[in-house]
């Protein structure tokens, strides 16, 4: 099945130690015409802009000088950012986590999904160097304390793999799964929200919700998409130059939820909307997406704003990962223990929705899933789910490095033997 290679666990550090704490963030908006990532067809190229995009990066430095980097980026995976961070930052690979938020809006920083879009190893330079200079200059203030709450945003998400009774689509397959509205399927809407504050002040927030951000006012516009929006909110509340982490979680089969009953226009996509039962997902116009954003942002504000307990950081990491015979690239998960309590979990893939089902009793606290991390080997659906095909299992795998469950004794085995090497 393959070797597993885990990196040095930073050890624990007790609440009285001097942990410090950096948070940056730093506009990666492109300076001229780019293309964008996130289809699989190419756009062509583009200057305008309708929200800047960001990377947002806590650093945080125990005692014994250890260092840990998360960073959140306005981009569809984290992709090369990671080791650029390492070698000019000297954090070791194994201590740096960097979440993609999913945006399809930006350009892409992972070439190894050439599929998507193209990158360009100079706009990924161009953000290293950026985020290394911030980091540099800013301070590391002391005794960082961390508070964090939970809720839900129901009606918001949807699940996207529709299973049909009728004849699939190219070839007759009773029981096909198409990407439609599934109003029976599994949805994680649970929504977070942690503050980091010095001196009684905010100096940072991360944030976590899992949903793809597909949709947005124009299909060819630069766009952190919905993170964007409700990280403007948030600066409303804590300060305009709060760094914001957004954690997308386990989206691989979950996004907006925006169901039409109107019948699509082109043969294909008409096709699935008649198997599917006369139902799709519709396309959202400038208003729509609006409305959408300012329920949601009205939602998380609602969770930001309730009252939790402040406790001091007690930090630790650890990462693991995979490379199965025949990969081009390992399966990876990255488990951060900010407190007791609260842990971030990065994995680099678009995990299904339902395997955040168990992380809470496994890790034994509450657990950030996030989806999209460094670089990505692309959809990790459950066994069930693969027997059943669909999008996500079939369709998409043009676009990734080469990956074949089969060949690893399927994709179950292989996440529970990543998750139970992370917590021993």
């Amino acid at each position: 099945m393959g070797t597993d290679a885990t990196g040095t666990d930073i050890p624990d550090a007790d609440a009285g130690n001097d942990i410090r704490m950096s948070a940056v963030t730093v506009d990666i908006t492109p300076q001229g015409p780019v293309r964008l990532g996130g289809f699989e067809t190419l756009r062509p190229t583009t200057d305008t802009v309708d929200r800047p995009i960001e990377v947002n990066l806590v650093e945080l430095t125990l005692s014994g000088s250890e260092r840990l980097l998360l960073v959140s980026t306005d981009s569809l995976y984290g992709g090369q950012l990671a080791s650029g961070l390492s070698a000019t930052t000297g954090v070791p690979r194994e201590r740096i986590l960097v979440m993609g938020s999913h945006t399809h809006f930006a350009p892409s920083v992972d070439s190894g999904v050439v599929g998507l879009g193209p990158t360009s190893p100079e706009y990924v330079r161009w953000i290293v160097e950026r985020c290394a200079q911030a980091l540099r200059a800013a301070p590391r203030r002391p005794g960082p304390k961390l508070s964090w709450r939970a809720g839900t945003c129901s009606g918001l998400i949807a699940n996207r793999r529709r299973p049909t009774l009728g004849v699939g689509i190219p070839l007759p397959k009773v029981g096909r799964t198409v990407s439609a509205p599934h109003g029976r399927g599994f949805v994680d809407d649970t929504v977070r929200v942690a503050t980091l504050e010095v001196e009684g002040v905010v100096t940072a927030v991360i944030w976590q919700m899992s949903c793809h951000p597909v949709v947005a006012p124009e299909p060819n516009v630069i766009s952190p998409a919905f993170p964007g929006e409700v990280r403007n909110a948030l600066r409303r509340e804590y300060g305009s130059d709060v760094p914001v982490l957004f954690v997308q979680g386990f989206s691989g089969d979950l996004r907006e939820n925006s169901a039409s009953r109107r019948p699509p226009r082109r043969l294909r996509q008409f096709l699935y909307y008649c198997v599917a039962g006369g139902v799709r997902f519709g396309e959202q116009t400038p208003e729509d997406y609006a409305s959408w954003c300012a329920r949601l942002t009205e939602r998380v504000m609602e969770i930001a704003r309730e009252p939790a307990p402040k406790v001091p950081l007690e930090v630790a990491s650890s990462r693991t990962e995979l490379l199965p015979p025949g990969w081009s690239r390992p399966a990876a998960m990255h488990l951060v223990r900010l407190t007791r309590d609260l842990a971030v979990l990065g994995v680099n893939a678009e995990v299904v929705g339902c395997r955040v089902a168990d992380l809470s009793s496994v890790i034994g606290c509450e657990v950030m899933p996030a989806g999209c991390c460094d670089e990505s080997i692309g959809y990790w659906p459950t066994d069930a789910m693969r027997r059943r095909g669909g999008y996500e299992v079939v369709y998409s795998s043009q676009f990734f490095p080469a990956l074949d469950w089969s060949k690893a004794e399927g994709a179950d085995a292989v996440w529970s033997r990543l998750l139970r090497s992370l917590v021993g």
